[in-house]
């Protein structure tokens, strides 16, 4: 028969539980014990899945495992969250990552092409993984490798969002983060406590340090600044120049306004001195008009008007100013055969009867339209007060 002992009496016999006879540990103790898990498969990127759709995964650091490894890491009791190391062992390189599923083909995982560049690996070659426990970060400061990363909005908020697609940070490793179709390269300068950290559920101050060709740019934007700044200068004494220069021509031409007015108001005070006795005003010019001419212009038109030769209207088509009019047929010409001035004949008064129609006159149209046509042949009518 066989004895075993348990719990007190293996820790008496210095076998710290185990069994006296055969120096193990006790079977709680062992089934409990975290193990390591380690594996050695071959890397792709996710652009490689047979699936052709995981392209969406390059935006963090979580690998594809084979469904062997799940059953393996659930015996070997692994604890959460479930953190690895994978190395690169021809390069002597390393970096950590998270597992997202175990849905890879036997012997294949996948994993970002950003974290394939950092091992410095290429597509089929044989990486070397290990479970690990991290502690969490306090501390990490960041380098952007672009500059253009510095020129968005709020860079703080967009690195925040995409840090939780990431589950653990390595030092000298550079992630890539995408933000408006744009991808950026952070390198990872410095890390605390450790130079591999966990960010799960952590609170961590983050530092950023300018990119390395930041001061070029930095340079360059400020000769743009000065460059600006001397044309905005420029620009402003010109104008001030110009505005000089319109200030003292308006001075100028006001003084000449001023000069012009009084030797204007000079000229008019002589001119108006000059009247004569009789009232007959001098010759005065106002702008291009002379005054003295217009004014013997008026007395002449006035006494040709008051004169006794000079013809007033009549209403027979003669001209107002007693000019001679154009020779008409007809009716004008016969008026003016008498002379120019000479005045129209006066009309002849034809006896009008109103009686009865004599015996055996005839009363038709026609012959009272003939009879108006004679008459007006005659020159009965040439007159406007001709009455019948």
């Amino acid at each position: 028969m066989f004895g075993f002992a348990f719990g007190n009496g293996g820790q008496q016999n210095g076998n710290n539980g185990g069994f006296p006879f055969f120096g193990g540990q006790p079977l709680g103790a062992q089934r409990n014990a975290p193990r390591t898990f380690q594996r050695s498969l071959r890397a792709f990127p996710f652009v490689m899945h047979p699936s052709q759709n995981q392209d969406h995964n390059e935006n963090g650091d979580k690998i594809f495992l084979p469904a062997t490894a799940l059953e393996e890491l659930v015996r070997q009791n692994i604890q959460y969250p479930m953190l690895f190391q994978l190395q690169n062992q021809n390069k002597q390189r390393n970096t950590h990552c998270g597992v997202l599923e175990f849905s890879a083909e036997e012997g294949k995982m996948y994993m970002p092409y950003w974290m394939m560049n950092n091992l410095l690996l290429s597509p089929g070659d044989i990486v070397t993984i290990l479970s690990v426990s991290l502690p969490k970060a306090t501390y990490t400061k960041l380098q952007p490798q672009e500059n253009s990363f510095l020129k968005i909005s709020n860079p703080k908020a967009v690195l925040e969002h995409e840090l939780r697609k990431f589950s653990c940070l390595t030092k000298g490793d550079q992630i890539t983060i995408t933000y408006d179709n744009t991808k950026y390269n952070i390198e990872i300068k410095e890390l605390k406590p450790a130079n591999a950290c966990s960010i799960i559920e952590t609170d961590c101050q983050v530092d950023f340090e300018a990119p390395p060709n930041w001061g070029e740019e930095e340079a360059k934007w400020k000769a743009q600044a000065d460059a600006k700044k001397e044309a905005e200068a420029a620009a402003a004494s010109s104008s001030s120049s110009s505005s000089s220069s319109s200030s003292s021509s308006s001075s100028s031409s006001s003084s000449t306004t001023t000069v012009g007015d009084s030797k204007k108001g000079a000229t008019e005070g002589q001119m108006s001195g000059k009247r004569k006795a009789d009232g007959t005003p001098g010759k005065e010019k106002v702008g291009t008009l002379d005054l003295a001419k217009l004014a013997a212009e008026r007395a002449a038109r006035k006494a040709q008007l008051t004169s006794p030769q000079h013809i007033s209207f009549t209403g027979h088509g003669r001209r107002v100013d007693g000019r001679p009019q154009k020779k008409k047929s007809g009716r004008a010409s016969t008026a003016k055969s008498g002379g120019d001035d000479a005045p129209p004949p006066a009309p002849q008064a034809l006896p009008v009867s109103f009686g009865a129609p004599k015996p055996g006159a005839s009363t038709n149209r026609a012959q009272a339209l003939s009879k108006f046509r004679k008459r007006k042949e005659a020159g009965a009518f040439t007159g406007s007060g001709n009455t019948m």
